[in-house]
């Protein structure tokens, strides 16, 4: 009969060693000492898992603040090229819009392909809309990124703006958006427009989620 194993104590760490290793993984621990370049910025959003894109934009925006804290004085150019050209970042919704590193896609293409029609309530929307999710993903396809601006608006008579209360075809950029069939080109004057995803991103889609 074997015998029990003896009980293992949980490791222990002490308040500074825990301090240490959050600064240091926020990249907080030496601040402004690296220039932001393609590396270092992946670097970065791979450790913290993803960079929050702030659409509130009071001193500044929210994301910019955070590069700053880390780098110092940035071209911001440089992160569109790093993002939306050379695509070593994605944008996706990861617990809200963030950048994202590519190197984590296949992780997240697994959420985006299990992404729930409960979420939403898309499973209701979809029953009303799928006309106009499937015209939305064809012209897409046919004609390049496009974002809200591009179709015309048909709020219903009566009812009124908010936060959610979209244009058909905007809940349908965001259902093509959050369930992977498409992906962020690019944000002019911070507005998102859409692409297919195989089409920006083919090798990170071919690979198993």
């Amino acid at each position: 009969m074997a015998r029990p194993r003896p009980s293992m104590a949980p490791p222990v760490f002490s308040r500074r060693a825990v301090a240490a290793l959050f600064l240091a993984r926020q990249h907080l621990a030496r601040p402004r000492v690296r220039r932001l370049t393609a590396r270092s910025l992946v670097a970065f959003v791979e450790d913290v898992g993803g960079l929050q894109i702030d659409s509130i934009n009071v001193v500044e925006r929210g994301h910019h603040l955070t590069l700053w804290s880390r780098f110092g004085p940035y071209d911001r150019r440089a992160v569109e090229r790093i993002a939306y050209r050379r695509r070593l970042l994605f944008e996706y919704w990861a617990h809200a819009a963030c950048l994202v590193p590519t190197s984590h896609f296949p992780a997240w293409r697994r959420a985006m392909l299990d992404y729930s029609l409960r979420t939403r309530a898309w499973g209701n929307w979809l029953q009303k809309n799928r006309r106009v999710l499937r015209s939305v993903e064809e012209a897409i396809g046919a004609s390049g990124p496009m974002g809200s601006a591009d179709f015309e608006h048909r709020r219903a008579p009566g009812s009124a703006g908010g936060w959610w209360n979209w244009k058909p075809a905007t809940h349908a950029l965001d259902y093509l958006w959050m369930s992977g069939r498409t992906l962020v080109h690019s944000r002019p004057r911070f507005q998102k427009r859409f692409d297919l995803a195989e089409r920006l991103m083919p090798e990170a889609v071919a690979r198993s989620p």
